[in-house]
Parts: structure tokens; C-alpha cells; sequence
């Protein structure tokens, strides 16, 4: 099965994956330099177009999203329930609004819902014979600041959260790599538990550079990393069909 990951910015994706295309955390105007928007209206024009919202914070959450679907053929949308409790302007009628532990289908995508330790959810997806990972804000988000009550309970929901992933193989696997966390807010956890086939580290907020550095912890796991560097850039999805038919 054909298709391509495709970094917009910060935590912001697109996924084709055959016929339909996947957007993840949009982030609002004031997140989104003009590069990134104008990479990511070619992606979405003509297509069948699903967009998702983990949480409500703004570098993960556009005002308008239908207006930023509106060249798509078809656009459905998923939304945090954070999201339309705080902002109910910004879901547009009819989409999907989930909270955590949940499960829906929405145009042949299977999906699940998991808790974030910071806001709204995370999301586990299947559909095109793949199966992603989107972490929104999950992460260990292990600060040098906290105490050692918060670093414990916040390493322990995000190690639990990872176990749960990994009950099955996972495709595609975007998550929270960020260097202001000597643990990378878990991005190398994420990539020894966890073993995408193709690993996607986000919350660079634009400074892609360090990726590279990170590189041989994130593959520690045997996955391939997608090393971007512009809004953008794309990898080819992983040929899971062979491998799975192999199995």
C-alpha cells in the first residue's frame, strides 16, 4: 500500500495512506508560520480528508479546521472532548468528539482513545492494513522542576500508556521528542517498547536541526526515524503488506 508521512510542523502531520489522508494537530494561526500552511493546503486539496485534535492548547488546536479542510473532496473530523467543552465554536457540526478509553469508527477508521498526562487524548488508529500511533501531548514529560512524587507518577502513566500500545505491532508511531528533557520526554522509551516500524519524533516547535542527534536513540528499537527538516518534507510509508503476508 502506497502513501507518505508528511511534516507540516511542531506536532502537525499529514498521513496518505492509499486513498484517504489523515491530518493530525493543527496547530492555530499563531503556531503555524506561513511555510507550513502553505505546505499543507496541496496535501489535503481533493483528498478524503480526516482530521484529528488531541487537545485544545493552540500549538495543537486551529480555531478553524474546516476552513483549513475546506479544498478537501470530503473532510470528517475527530476532536478531544477537552475541545468542545472549552471551544465548542471550533467543532464543526457532525464531527466525532471522544474521551479516553473509548473506541469509534469513522469512514473505515478504527479508532482508540487513550489519556494524555497532560491534555486530552491520545490516539491509536487503524485503517489501510496499518496501525499508528498519534501521542498528541502523552509523554514523559519528566521535569527537573517537579517533585519526585510528580517525576514518579508522570513516568509511571506514560510506561503504562506504552505497554498498552504495544499489545500489537505498530506501523507508524508519531511521538513527543523534546529536548528540553534530558529524557527526550521519552521519545527513546517510546522507541524500545513500543519498536515502530517507522518512528516520527514531534513538539519541535519548528527547530528540527537536533533531530538528528536524537537519531540513534529513537532507532535504538530497530525503527526507522523520519529525520525532517522543513514543513514539508515526507517519507515513504513502511511496506507493511509484505511483511505482514510473510508472517
Amino acid at each position: 500500500m502506497r502513501g507518505q508521512v508528511v511534516h507540516i510542523f511542531h506536532n502537525c502531520f499529514v498521513l496518505h495512506a492509499g486513498e484517504r489522508t489523515l491530518l493530525f494537530d493543527c496547530p492555530a494561526p499563531q503556531h503555524l508560520p506561513r511555510r507550513a500552511a502553505q505546505a499543507l493546503a496541496p496535501e489535503l486539496a481533493g483528498r478524503r480528508v480526516t482530521a484529528f485534535v488531541s487537545h485544545s492548547h493552540t500549538d495543537h488546536c486551529h480555531p478553524d479546521l474546516a476552513q483549513v479542510c475546506a479544498g478537501a473532496a470530503v473532510a470528517r473530523f475527530v476532536f478531544s472532548d477537552d475541545v468542545a467543552e472549552l471551544y465548542p465554536q471550533s467543532v464543526p457540526p457532525g464531527a466525532l468528539v471522544l474521551e479516553p478509553d473509548q473506541e469509534a469508527e469513522l469512514e473505515g477508521v478504527h479508532i482508540e482513545t487513550l489519556a494524555s498526562n497532560d491534555l486530552g487524548l491520545a490516539f491509536v488508529l487503524e485503517l489501510e492494513g496499518l496501525r499508528v500511533y498519534h501521542g498528541g501531548d502523552l509523554a514523559a514529560w519528566v521535569w527537573d522542576t517537579a517533585s519526585p512524587a510528580e517525576k514518579a507518577f508522570t513516568a509511571g502513566f506514560f510506561s503504562a500508556a506504552l505497554e498498552r500500545i504495544a499489545r500489537k505491532p505498530v506501523d507508524i508511531g508519531f511521538t513527543n521528542v523534546d529536548r528540553r528533557l534530558a529524557n527526550l520526554a521519552g521519545g527513546p522509551e517510546f522507541a524500545r517498547v513500543v519498536r515502530p516500524r517507522l518512528l516520527v519524533p514531534m513538539h519541535a516547535f519548528g527547530r528540527t536541526a537536533w533531530l538528528a542527534d536524537a537519531a540513534p536513540a529513537l532507532a535504538a528499537g530497530g525503527s526507522s526515524v523520519f529525520l525532517y527538516r522543513r514543513p514539508g518534507d515526507r517519507t515513504d510509508l513502511p511496506d507493511v503488506t509484505t511483511t505482514k503476508d510473510q508472517a
